[in-house]
């Protein structure tokens, strides 16, 4: 486990400049599109979720199986391949959540 700790606080230094450069969330307000309308607010909404599903949860839940796997190979006890498996279950459980209230709210903004 301390062996682990720098490995995913490197990983996280490294991945911070990748989001740090999103795209700008709100769409008007710039030369090309000054005013703002309701559809600009429905807009940024959908750039928030987006980024928070690809720019931030996919890296962090491949993260979180790439080190379920370590327990999982390179643990050795029943207490370590228990922790594995139970990291590998919630990270899927919490990506199937994260998507299906995604396909929810796009679904909704969709209509809209």
């Amino acid at each position: 486990m301390k062996k682990i700790k720098p490995l995913v606080f490197s990983l996280a230094i490294l991945t911070i400049p990748l989001i740090a450069s999103a795209l700008p969330l709100v769409p008007c307000g710039g030369a090309t599109q000054p005013a703002c309308s309701v559809a600009c607010f429905y807009v940024m909404i959908d750039r928030i979720i987006n980024f928070l599903l690809y720019a931030i949860a996919i890296p962090l839940s491949a993260t979180a199986l790439m080190v379920a796997g370590i327990y999982l190979v390179a643990g050795g006890s029943e207490k370590a391949i228990t922790t594995g498996k139970a990291i590998f279950k919630f990270t899927l459980i919490g990506l199937f959540i994260a998507f299906g209230a995604w396909l929810i709210i796009d679904l909704i903004l969709g209509n809209l």
